[in-house]
């Protein structure tokens, strides 16, 4: 019974290296498609501050709020499931 099991355990051990060896050499490709936004963020130091000039520069029919930090960062599913997989 020891040697079954000890032949066992190395005809399992060589099934595995095998296996893992050619995993190893296959070249894995994704593909990822149909889904790419940019998202527009903005950093407030006063939510209140910030409505009032909203409003104002709405009533103006449009205008710009310098008095922030704003970045864009890529977005949506699939660029972000690219970014993790790079």
């Amino acid at each position: 019974m020891d040697t079954y099991g000890s032949d066992l355990k190395a005809s399992l051990i060589d099934a595995l290296k095998n296996a893992e060896e050619k995993l190893a050499a296959r070249a894995f490709k994704a593909v990822i498609m149909h889904d790419f936004s940019l998202d527009r963020l903005v950093r407030l130091d006063n939510l209140d501050a910030f409505i009032d000039s909203a409003r104002d520069i709405h009533s103006r029919k449009g205008g710009i709020y310098p008095h922030s930090y704003q970045s864009n960062q890529q977005g949506g599913c699939a660029a972000n499931t690219a970014t993790t997989l790079g």
